[in-house]
């Protein structure tokens, strides 16, 4: 799995502005040349950049939403080759997350706070716990599986 820089390019919604922005994800090398991930790679693309058009514009309920569709999103790559793929697109998400979660505290707390950005931290700190449950059920369950059926 490798894995490199691509472009996307989104036309601007109300500010009618266009915003272009690198791919995060391209497919450079796979096991089984992205014979399962050529619908679902565009689409986490598309929602990452979609996101970083909102982060950008400060709307961060909405760039919070675009991630945690990008997230769900690769969950629909299950074929056993692409799990490498499909924990570097979650870890790049979830970095992401953590990466605006910063920022949004650092707006909503001390002294020239603005309450305004309290409802959309608390948000994301819902979505990352949210992220991290999975991700402990998603593991267990995997381990259970190598045990219960041996090579």
């Amino acid at each position: 799995m490798n894995l490199k820089k691509g472009s996307y390019f989104i036309k601007g919604g109300e500010n009618n502005c266009n915003f272009q922005r690198k791919d995060k994800f391209k497919l450079v090398s796979c096991p089984v040349n992205g014979k399962f991930c050529t619908d679902i790679l565009p689409a986490i693309n598309a929602l990452y950049a979609e996101s970083e058009y909102e982060h950008a514009n400060k709307k961060f309920q909405k760039s919070i939403d675009k991630l945690e569709q990008a997230y769900n999103k690769s969950l629909e790559l299950k074929e056993s080759p692409c799990a490498n793929c499909v924990a570097f697109f979650q870890s790049n998400i979830t970095g992401t997350l953590e990466s605006m979660q910063k920022e949004l505290h650092g707006m909503s707390r001390g002294f020239f706070n603005s309450k305004r950005y309290n409802q959309a931290h608390n948000k994301l700190t819902s979505v990352l716990m949210n992220m991290d449950l999975f991700r402990s059920k998603e593991y267990y369950t995997l381990s259970v599986q190598e045990i219960t059926h041996p090579l």
